[in-house]
C-alpha cells in the first residue's frame, strides 16, 4: 500500500500547503460496457470513477493530510460525470472542474492529453499565480487501457513524470520527495523536486469513501462545467478533428477455442489419466499446433479490396510522409540485460517492413545505457540494419527524461515512418511523453499489426499503405483497428510476449551510428537511488507449462501450486506459476506472477488455469498457449468457454493426483 510520509528535519506539522491536482476519468461498469454503432463507447449506462483514479486521489488526499494544501479535480466527458467529481467532493477534494463538450467526442489519447492540459492551464490560471505542485493521474483507464494520458499532459506541460508509483515520501522542506515505481521484475527509488505529475498504481492504496463531513461540505460546493470556448481550445485541437489517429476498424473479440472436452467419467484418477492421454495424442495428431481463430481466405479478402478500391476510385491517393521512410524501435535493456522485447519488436519490424513502400523498408534501432554498444551485434542478427547507441555513464539504469530526450533527438535526425516500443512498464511511461512532445499519434498495447488500404471521404484521401495498429479494447472485448497516416512518425506499443523474434542470422551486417544528445541539465532532475531487482525473477513468456491460480483457491492454494511446479520442474520441465489479477491484488502473491491484460502475455505449450473464473482480461494474457486446461468447482465458469480440456472438481482434489502421476513417470507432451 502506498504511504505517503513526511521526514522534515525532525520538525512536525509542516504545512508545505501544495496545489494539488488530479485527472480524473468516468467509466462504465465494466460488465455493462458496450460500443456504439460507430465502435465508440456507448456511455449511456451505468457508470463509475475509474478505479484507478480512485486511488490516484486517494494519494492525493494523504498527501494533503500529511503537508497540507489543497486538491482540484479536472476531468472531461458528457455532463453525467459531475457523479465522479461530486464523489471526490465528498472525499475530500477542494473544487472540481469538468471540461464538457460535443466537440470533444471521438478524441484520441493525443487530443485528450491536449484538451486536460488545456483546461489545467486554464483552472490553475484562476488560482492567482499558484504554481501547481503535483499532478497525479490514475496509471489507466479501464475502459481505454493505453496508460498514454498522464505522461503525454505531462509533456504538453513540461512536467516531470514518475509512472507506476507505489510509495510517496516528502524529504524535505524544499518540497523534495522520494518515490517509488514499479519496474520490470522490481522496483526503483527516485529523488526529485516539484512540479512532478504521477500516475499511480491500482495496487498502491485502497480509497476510502465519501466522509460525512466531507459530504457535508460538498453540498455547498458545485462541479464548474466548461467548454473548449471557455478555455480556449481551438476546435481543430479537439474531438476527431484534432486527433491524429483514428479507430478505422472494431471487431469483436472471438472465442478462441473449440468445444471443450470435459473428463467426467470415472474416479478422480481416472479422469486425470484421461486428460494426460488425450493431451499427448491431441499434439501427435495435430502437429503441437495451437487453436487459431479462423479468418477469412485471401481471395475473400482480396476481392473485398478490390471492391472497395473500385468504389473509392474517384478519391486522388495522398501521400504525406514528407520524407519519413523506415522503421525506428526502441531496444530496452533491463538492468544491465537486453529485454526479450526488444527481440520480438524487431522481428515485428521486419515483417511489416516488407510491406511498407520499397523506400521505407530500413529498420534501425536506437539502445541506450553505458554498455549499449556491446549488444549492436545481437540486433543486426535479428534485423536491425543500422543501430543507434547512446553510451553514456549517467544511465545505468532507466530515466525517463533523458532517455525521452535521446529518443527525439534521433528521431528528428532519422526521420522515421514508424517507431515501436513495448508497452512495458518503461515503453508506457517513454513513449506516450515522446509523442505528446512530437505532437504525433500513438497506438496503445497493440497485439497485431499490418499494412494495407485505407481511404477517407470525409477527408478525399485514400492511402495505399496506411500502418494498421490493432489493440485489444473496451475491456479486451473488441479488436480495435487504428490508422494515424496523417502525422510521422506513425508511434506505437507492442505488448511483450505476443510477437516473436525471428531467428538470428549471424551473418547479417549492418551500421552502428555511436550518437550523442545534447543534454540539457534539466534531463538529469530525477535522480535514481536505488534499483532493485527481484533475483528469483520468474520468466513466464519463456516457459513451456504456467501453472495458473485465481481468487477461488485462497492463499494456501499457491502452496499447492508452487509443489505442482516444482515436481514438473524435478522432471526437466520448463515451468512457471501464474496467477489472475484478483488473486495479486488479494495479496495471495506478487504481482510478477500475474497473467494477463495488466500482466504478462504467455504463450506456453500447456496452460492450467487453476480456479480461475475466466475475466477478459485474464484470457488475453494466456489466449496464445497451445493447450488450456481449466480446473473450477463451477461448470458454468467462462474459464470452460476458453479452454481445450476441463475438470469440474476442487483443486485440492486434482492437483495432488496430478503430482503424484508426474511423480510417477507420466509423460507431457512438451518438445
Amino acid at each position: 500500500m502506498v504511504q505517503v510520509h513526511a521526514e522534515l528535519n525532525g520538525k512536525d506539522n509542516i504545512n508545505l500547503d501544495l496545489n494539488i491536482f488530479v485527472m480524473i476519468k468516468q467509466v462504465p461498469v465494466p460488465k455493462e460496457m458496450k460500443t456504439t454503432a460507430e465502435g465508440t463507447m456507448d456511455r449511456s449506462g451505468n457508470s463509475q470513477m475509474n478505479p484507478h483514479c480512485a486511488n490516484a486521489l486517494e494519494e492525493a488526499l494523504k498527501l494533503k493530510e500529511t503537508v497540507g494544501g489543497t486538491i482540484t479535480i479536472v476531468s472531461m466527458g458528457p455532463p453525467n460525470f459531475t457523479q465522479s467529481l461530486t464523489e471526490a467532493l465528498r472525499k475530500g477534494a477542494d473544487d472540481a472542474y469538468l471540461l464538457s463538450d460535443r466537440k470533444l467526442a471521438g478524441s484520441d489519447t493525443w487530443a485528450t492529453a491536449e484538451a486536460l492540459a488545456t483546461l489545467i492551464k486554464y483552472v490553475n490560471s484562476k488560482q492567482n499565480g499558484r504554481t501547481i505542485d503535483v499532478l497525479f493521474a490514475g496509471l489507466q483507464t479501464i475502459d481505454g487501457d493505453t496508460a498514454h494520458v498522464g505522461p503525454q499532459v505531462a509533456g504538453r506541460m513540461g512536467m516531470k513524470q514518475v509512472t507506476y508509483v507505489e510509495n510517496i515520501k516528502v524529504i524535505d522542506e524544499s518540497k523534495r520527495l522520494e518515490v517509488r515505481r514499479i519496474i520490470e521484475g522490481g522496483h526503483q527509488k527516485v529523488h526529485l523536486s516539484l512540479p512532478v505529475m504521477m500516475s499511480v498504481t491500482h495496487t498502491a492504496n485502497t480509497p476510502r469513501g465519501p466522509s460525512l463531513n466531507y459530504s457535508l461540505t460538498a453540498l455547498d460546493k458545485k462541479v464548474n462545467i466548461v467548454s473548449i470556448d471557455d478555455i480556449g481550445l481551438p476546435e481543430t485541437s479537439a474531438g476527431v478533428l484534432g486527433s491524429p489517429t483514428v479507430v478505422s476498424r472494431v471487431k469483436n473479440v472471438t472465442a478462441h477455442r473449440g468445444n471443450i472436452q470435459l473428463f467426467t467419467e470415472g474416479s478422480m484418477e481416472e479422469k486425470i489419466e484421461s486428460l494426460f492421454n488425450m493431451l499427448n495424442h491431441s499434439f501427435t495428431e495435430e502437429g503441437n499446433e495451437g487453436n487459431t481463430d479462423s479468418t477469412p481466405s485471401d481471395l475473400e479478402e482480396e476481392e473485398k479490396l478490390a471492391k472497395t478500391m473500385e468504389r473509392d476510385k474517384d478519391i486522388p491517393y495522398v501521400d504525406l510522409r514528407n520524407g519519413a521512410r523506415g522503421i525506428l524501435t526502441w531496444a530496452q535493456m533491463d538492468g544491465d540485460k537486453l529485454s526479450l522485447a526488444a527481440l520480438e519488436i524487431l522481428g515485428e519490424a521486419k515483417r511489416v517492413s516488407v510491406k511498407l513502400a520499397e523506400d521505407s523498408r530500413s529498420i534501425t534501432t536506437i539502445i541506450i545505457g553505458p554498455d549499449a554498444s556491446k549488444f549492436t551485434d545481437t540486433l543486426i542478427h535479428y534485423g536491425a540494419d543500422t543501430v543507434y547507441t547512446v553510451d553514456d555513464e549517467r544511465l545505468n539504469e532507466y530515466q525517463t527524461l533523458p532517455y525521452a530526450h535521446a529518443i527525439i533527438e534521433a528521431i528528428k535526425e532519422i526521420n522515421p515512418e514508424i517507431v515501436l516500443f513495448s508497452a512495458s512498464t518503461l515503453g508506457r511511461d517513454l513513449a506516450p511523453r515522446i509523442a505528446a512532445i512530437l505532437n504525433v499519434g500513438l497506438s496503445a498495447d497493440c497485439t497485431e499489426f499490418d499494412v494495407g488500404y485505407y481511404s477517407s471521404r470525409k477527408k478525399n484521401q485514400r492511402f495505399d499503405r496506411a500502418f494498421q495498429m490493432k489493440r485489444p479494447s473496451f475491456g479486451e472485448s473488441k479488436l480495435a483497428t487504428i490508422i494515424g497516416p496523417w502525422t510521422y512518425p506513425q508511434m506505437a506499443t507492442a505488448r511483450p510476449g505476443i510477437f516473436k523474434a525471428e531467428t538470428p542470422d549471424t551473418s547479417r551486417q549492418g551500421k552502428i551510428v555511436n550518437f550523442k544528445p545534447k543534454w540539457d541539465d534539466s534531463d538529469f532532475d530525477v535522480k535514481v537511488i536505488e534499483t532493485v531487482r527481484n533475483p528469483d525473477t520468474i520468466e513466464l513468456e519463456k516457459a513451456d507449462i504456467v501453472i495458473s491460480g485465481g481468487l477461488g483457491i485462497g492463499k494456501t492454494g499457491f502452496v499447492l501450486l508452487t509443489k505442482f511446479v516444482e515436481t514438473l520442474r524435478s522432471k526437466g520441465y520448463k515451468t512457471e506459476l501464474g496467477a489472475s489479477r484478483a488473486a495479486v491484488d488479494a495479496g495471495f502473491i506478487p504481482y510478477k506472477h500475474q497473467v494477463g491484460q495488466t500482466g504478462k502475455t504467455v504463450r506456453p505449450t500447456l496452460y492450467f488455469a487453476v480456479g480461475i473464473s475466466g475475466a477478459i482480461q485474464h484470457l488475453m494474457g494466456m489466449k496464445e498457449s497451445t493447450k488450456v486446461i481449466a480446473i473450477n468447482t463451477d461448470s458454468k465458469a467462462n474459464i470452460f468457454s476458453n479452454a481445450d480440456y476441463g475438470i469440474v472438481a476442487d483443486f485440492r482434489e486434482v492437483i495432488p493426483i496430478m503430482i503424484k502421476q508426474i511423480e510417477s513417470g507420466q509423460d507431457l507432451p512438451i518438445k
